[in-house]
């Protein structure tokens, strides 16, 4: 049924959307961004455990800000606000091309081990980006990131967005699986600001 209340882990699933799209629009727009965020966001997306999903779908304080973001989703006012939706949405059908090709699935499973045994964080990200060069960014579905080109022609930060876009990619599949559908944004509005506003009390 369409008009179904949220889950609590499709809430964070969604949450992982917007967080990874509100640090790619810091680094567009700043050419910096929260690390341990990005740590737990990276974190998730190598962590290919069979029981990852669950345990991403955890509470997290590296949630909290995205939730935040959540109770006036998706009906933010302000230009920022407007760019992470933008991302957000995209992210999930970038997502449902990308799952449909499933050479650049392979690939992604060959080379992800190999990634998550670098260190630091920052060398793990870059490697992130450079496989969604090869991979994602052959779709012919593309996300355009607003900014400031002084910092977009910055090849580590243009790097580091294609890293936390796999991120944001990995979330979406992530809602997806747990009954996450384009009419949430129409009819389930109601249901994640309140669930949203829900969590933040906890």
């Amino acid at each position: 049924m369409f008009g179904s209340p949220y889950s609590p882990e499709r809430l964070l699933a969604l949450a992982g959307i917007a967080g990874c799209a509100h640090l790619i629009d810091e680094l567009a727009t700043s050419g910096q961004a929260d690390e341990e965020e990005i740590a737990f966001f990276v974190s998730a997306f190598l962590d290919s455990s069979p029981e990852s999903g669950e345990r991403t779908l955890q509470p997290n304080p590296s949630y909290n800000r995205a939730i935040r973001l959540l109770t006036n989703f998706p009906q933010g006012n302000d230009e920022k606000q407007q760019r992470i939706l933008i991302y957000s949405m995209q992210s999930i059908q970038l997502m449902q091309h990308f799952m449909k090709r499933r050479d650049l699935l392979d690939q992604l499973t060959e080379e992800l081990p190999q990634i998550a045994l670098e260190e630091p964080l920052e060398n793990q990200l870059l490697s992130m980006g450079s496989l969604y060069e090869k991979t994602v960014s052959t779709l012919p579905f593309r996300i355009q990131i607003q900014g400031s080109q002084g910092y977009l022609r910055q090849p580590l930060v243009a790097q580091k967005i294609r890293g936390l876009l796999f991120c944001a990619i990995r979330f979406a599949l992530l809602w997806q699986q747990n009954g996450g559908s384009k009419f949430d944004f129409l009819l389930r509005k109601a249901n994640i600001r309140q669930l949203a506003l829900e969590a933040l009390r906890i």
